[in-house]
């Protein structure tokens, strides 16, 4: 049994760890585009949406092996991550709108701000929901 129970908590490590590794990707793929002129931001752009795409299929594995409260904090995190994401869209999509030559991250405004704050906090509560769950590891 404790062995059955060891291997329970190595799977739900690895599913941990791919979850939030998927969730920094994204974050930095989110960066890219920051520095991109406003123009010529397509493919970093299209990067952090494929980033995007691999985070919401790594939350389903997260929900499959649980425990729920880890399930919630993770399901947050990936809104959070998310939302930071479609932050960016919404200035990248403002500033093409200005027709500028600015980088996005130029344009940014509060709202990209306030997702940065609240991805950084979600994923501090993830990290520690997940040692708790594991032991102390993740």
């Amino acid at each position: 049994m404790d062995q059955r129970v060891s291997q329970h908590r190595e799977i739900r490590r690895a599913v941990y760890i791919e979850f939030l590794g998927a969730s920094m990707d994204l974050h930095e793929k989110c960066r890219a585009p920051l520095k991109a002129r406003v123009g010529s931001a397509r493919e970093e752009l299209q990067s952090a949406h494929a980033a995007a795409f691999i985070l919401r299929r790594r939350v389903s594995v997260v929900a499959l092996e649980g425990p729920p409260s880890v399930v919630a904090v993770a399901t947050r995190y990936a809104e959070a991550s998310l939302n930071y994401y479609d932050s960016i869209l919404a200035v990248a999509a403002q500033a093409a709108e200005a027709n500028t030559e600015d980088t996005i991250g130029q344009r940014a405004d509060a709202r990209c701000n306030q997702a940065a704050t609240h991805l950084a906090d979600a994923n501090a509560q993830f990290v520690g929901s997940a040692r708790e769950v594991l032991g102390g590891a993740v």
